[in-house]
C-alpha cells in the first residue's frame, strides 16, 4: 500500500537516477573547483571550503540512498 511519495516506484526509480547523474557531476564539480584555483579564479580558501561542501553533500545524498528501501 502506498503510505507517501517515497512508495511510488516512480519516485524510487528517479532517486536511482539521480544518483547516478550525480557521481558524474560531484567528480566533474571537484575537477571544476580544482581548474578555477588553477587559474586563479578561485582563492586557495575558498576551493577547499567549496570541495568540502562537495565531499559533505555527496555523503548526505549517499546517506540518503542508504536509507530508502529497494524494492
Amino acid at each position: 500500500m502506498i503510505q507517501s511519495f517515497r512508495d511510488l516506484s516512480v519516485w524510487q526509480k528517479s532517486m536511482d537516477l539521480v544518483v547516478r547523474v550525480y557521481e558524474g557531476s560531484e567528480a566533474e564539480l571537484q575537477t571544476q573547483i580544482e581548474l578555477a584555483r588553477r587559474l586563479r579564479m578561485l582563492s586557495e580558501t575558498d576551493a577547499h571550503s567549496l570541495l568540502q561542501d562537495v565531499s559533505e553533500v555527496g555523503r548526505m545524498l549517499a546517506g540518503l540512498l542508504k536509507s530508502l528501501p529497494r524494492h
